[in-house]
């Protein structure tokens, strides 16, 4: 495709020069036998007139047979839709005597910039040597300036199918000639596509869309931002990640101006959900909350994956552990963390990890405070802990006012136990200054020094006890069967079999859960590392008719017995076999609350929640069915939220409670350094 655009670029460069001055001459030897003046438009003759303002004047040569006396030829001049009365076109030529050619001035005036115009000149005095009617296609089109051809976008697109910050480089960009606005080709073709499907999407014909990035849309309400407007791409993508061409389908857009919630659109300028930016100093466009509008189940849906980026120069990337890493969720792996910093209200607390794709680099997110990961390496050969060199870590927490920063401590004590999984970081906790200077080029430079040092303190991790009670290295199929699970209202509790089925090599389908009739059925992902499952909420499978309401669809969620509040969004379960034979699922680490219970709640097919499936929830720990019927013969509950709750007692993994101000005494890092001998780190931050 890209040959193909270079080859229709230089077509429409040779076109500018032939129809923006005045004309080369055409050699031209008349035919024998030709009667009358025998006026004609000469083969070769361009259709094609490109334009380079909205009001002024073009010309175009017509010919005749007979260069003879002096002659003014009728034409007859018909306009195509929208370009009569903004051309002029003569409805004679004027051929001297003696010459076989006629230059006609067209005269315009107010065009639309980028719309074609027809225009048809037909000679009333032909030869059936020559062309005695021509339509020409007139335009001035955007001459848009190319700034960048190995841009990289880092892609969201599949990001619900488990592919995120996918690199795509090699991308042109180009701006618009008088206008706040970018564009570049849709990179998703079919190598895109074998790549995420093995398979192709378009036929050979296809020709990508442009994807436009708009500052000139939401200027007034959100200054600085840019806008991509519903686009339609050239396919659609369902549940399963296939994909099919569909040449009217939206595809993408940015959420804010184009998508509402229940409580009514998303309007410019909605910190959830923001426009795109540009950083000119790293020159890269942050595209905000993007919509990818996809099929589930016969249904349109929309995903709103972030973290969609272009880099209009990849030499001024640096490091970004959120962006430049995939981070894989482990789960089971995650467990007590153990801190002895002074002033944290939590001392022990359920903590994440997770690890980079394919690499030794991990994280805990969220460690000391919320929206704060923690980076870390791990040889598991050596068990030696290193933090990545070129990262100065903000904690999240602060001193007096002042960030906190942690780096590993001088002189070692950080390890990984791989007999035991425990992992021993030996941490000090600095304040930082920041130096201003000018570089060769003059722009201003930002460097991060170590200025004081707070406290060093010795925190631990048990890595893998959050499932130390599930049996690892589980096959798929040892999951398969009917279970007995435990259903309450807060009230009364009985038990109903539940069917376990593999659906495919890395997932389960549940069926029966909801105790409703309805159809019901969830997916269990299964991770062949560990050999455990994880329940998120979702939506089932299946919309049905509800007698009253119209067509709805269940949804699974986690749910919280104490609080009767639930999540449908990303707190998930991960769930094992115990050493009794039990099906057991645990409130995951990576979780923001505190679930105890799995429920369904009803949705409309716009998304909207109607109200409880049923009155009742399920247990989370679940035993072989033994055969027989079920015990449970209840009513179903009305769509409401008012059930007669009640909390189960149970013993729940604490989780950090967030006390982020510490105002502990500093030490300066001068007599610190002194001391250990050691250089303070420095990273430069940004160019302004």
């Amino acid at each position: 495709m890209k040959k193909l655009y270079q080859l229709a670029m230089a077509f429409m460069a040779a076109a500018t020069l032939t129809f923006t001055g005045c004309s080369d001459s055409i050699e031209y030897e008349p035919a024998p036998g030709v009667e009358g003046e025998g006026v004609f438009f000469p083969e070769g003759t361009s259709q094609t007139i490109v334009l380079d303002a909205t009001s002024g004047t073009f010309t175009m040569d017509i010919y005749r047979s007979n260069a003879g006396a002096a002659y003014e030829a009728p034409l007859t001049v018909t306009y195509g839709e929208g370009a009569e009365g903004l051309f002029n076109v003569p409805t004679t030529a004027s051929f001297a005597e003696g010459a076989n050619v006629a230059t006609l001035t067209v005269t315009y005036d107010n065009i639309v910039r980028d719309q074609v115009y027809e225009i048809t000149v037909s000679a009333n005095d032909g030869t059936p040597y020559g062309t005695q009617a021509m339509t020409f296609s007139v335009s001035w089109p955007e001459n848009w300036t190319v700034v960048s051809t190995e841009a990289v976008l880092v892609d969201q697109l599949y990001s619900g199918w488990g592919v995120s910050n996918l690199e795509i480089s090699g991308i042109t960009v180009e701006k618009h000639p008088e206008q706040n606005k970018y564009r570049f080709r849709s990179p998703y073709d079919n190598s895109y596509f074998q790549a995420m499907i093995g398979a192709d999407v378009f036929g050979d014909d296809f020709e990508a869309p442009y994807i436009i990035l708009d500052g000139e849309m939401y200027a007034d309400e959100v200054p600085g931002s840019y806008a991509i407007a519903p686009t339609a791409l050239g396919f659609q993508v369902d549940e399963t990640g296939a994909a099919v061409a569909m040449s009217d389908w939206v595809t993408i857009g940015s959420v804010a101006g184009y998508l509402s919630t229940s409580e009514g659109p998303i309007l410019p300028g909605n910190p959830n959900y923001p426009l795109g930016s540009y950083d000119e100093a790293t020159k890269m466009f942050d595209l905000g909350t993007v919509f990818h509008h996809f099929m589930l189940s016969g249904q349109e849906y929309y995903d709103t994956p972030s973290g969609w980026q272009l880099w209009l120069d990849p030499t001024l990337r640096v490091t970004d552990y959120e962006r430049d890493f995939t981070w894989i969720n482990m789960p089971g792996y995650g467990g007590n963390y153990t801190s002895t910093l002074e002033g944290l209200e939590n001392k022990v607390w359920m903590q994440a990890i997770q690890q980079a794709d394919g690499e030794t680099l991990f994280r805990f997110p969220d460690l000391y405070a919320e929206g704060h990961p923690i980076y870390f390496n791990i040889d598991f050969e050596t068990g030696k802990i290193s933090l990545p060199d070129d990262l100065m870590q903000n904690t999240g927490l602060t001193s007096f006012g002042n960030d906190v920063y942690v780096r590993l401590t001088s002189g070692g004590g950080s390890s990984y136990d791989a007999q035991t999984g425990l992992i021993t970081l030996a941490m000090t906790f600095y304040l930082v200054d920041e130096v201003k200077d000018t570089d060769a080029e003059g722009n201003e430079t930002v460097t991060l020094v170590e200025s004081a040092v707070l406290a060093e303190a010795t925190e631990t991790f048990e890595m893998g006890g959050e499932a130390a009670m599930l049996q690892p290295n589980k096959s798929i199929d040892d999951y398969v069967g009917t279970w007995e699970v435990t259903l309450t209202d807060g009230e009364i509790t009985r038990n109903i079999p539940v069917t376990i089925t593999k659906y495919n090599e890395r997932s389960l389908n549940v069926s029966g859960l909801s105790f409703t009739g309805m159809p019901d059925d969830i997916l269990l992902g299964y991770d062949a590392e560990s050999g455990l499952l994880t329940f998120y909420p979702q939506p089932t499978t299946t919309p049905f008719e509800l007698p009253g309401v119209g067509t709805v669809i269940l949804g699974a969620a986690s749910f919280n017995s104490a609080t009767t509040g639930y999540d449908m969004e990303s707190e998930s379960f991960t769930g094992g076999l115990t050493e009794d034979g039990k099906l057991k699922f645990i409130n995951s680490s990576l979780n923001q609350g505190v679930w105890d219970s799995m429920i369904f709640l009803l949705f409309n097919t716009q998304g909207s929640l109607l109200g409880m499936a049923s009155g009742y929830w399920n247990n989370l720990d679940w035993s072989p069915y033994t055969g027989g019927t079920s015990t449970l013969a209840l009513q179903q509950q009305p769509l409401s939220m008012e059930a007669p709750f009640k909390a189960l007692t149970k013993q729940m993994v604490p989780r950090r409670t967030y006390k982020t101000e510490l105002n502990m005494k500093a030490t300066p890092a001068t007599q610190i350094r002194s001391r250990q001998a050691t250089e303070a780190p420095q990273v430069m931050l940004m160019k302004k």
